[in-house]
């Protein structure tokens, strides 16, 4: 009990810093999105929402930004914006944005034994950028569900998108 509340007093300290430093610096948007930051710590979502706005609105362009305003979109159970937000992400950092998001979401549904929504989350990855290892993910999701025929067609799908190392031997 004490120590939660000392650690959002603490939290909320930080944020009213950044506020007051908004007087002495020309980049309001970088401080939006560390005060964003701060309210994700917080879980506090809608705060984190509307302070990635406001950096968006100063025309900031943070490489993690649109990332953390996706999930933070997700987790307000805004599907479709938190869509938008990764792609946008997928733009500055490619394979970082749906690698962290989709190891992270998969590793936690498959240790709680929820393959389908591990499945799920390996599809929406697919779909905003088909990276390889999101079909392994989905693949072993598969695979914990003895459902072998899809895991090794998903499997057959990252294999074939694996680059040419080795010439063919004729």
């Amino acid at each position: 009990g004490t120590f939660l509340i000392k650690k959002w007093t603490d939290r909320m300290k930080g944020i009213q810093s950044l506020r007051k430093a908004m007087k002495f610096t020309w980049n309001h948007g970088y401080l939006f999105e560390m005060i964003g930051i701060a309210f994700m710590d917080a879980k506090m979502y809608e705060e984190v929402v509307a302070e990635f706005q406001k950096a968006n609105d100063k025309l900031y362009q943070g490489k993690n930004l649109h990332y953390y305003w996706g999930f933070c979109l997700e987790k307000l159970q805004r599907k479709q914006e938190a869509i938008s937000k990764y792609q946008l992400s997928e733009k500055s950092t490619p394979f970082l944005t749906s690698y962290k998001r989709n190891k992270a979401c998969v590793l936690y549904y498959i240790s709680v034994g929820n393959y389908e929504l591990a499945i799920q989350e390996c599809d929406l990855v697919i779909s905003l950028n088909e990276l390889i290892y999101a079909y392994f993910n989905k693949a072993i999701a598969l695979f914990c569900q003895d459902k072998i025929n899809e895991g090794v067609e998903a499997f057959s799908c990252a294999y074939a998108k694996l680059p040419k190392v080795y010439p063919k031997v004729i």
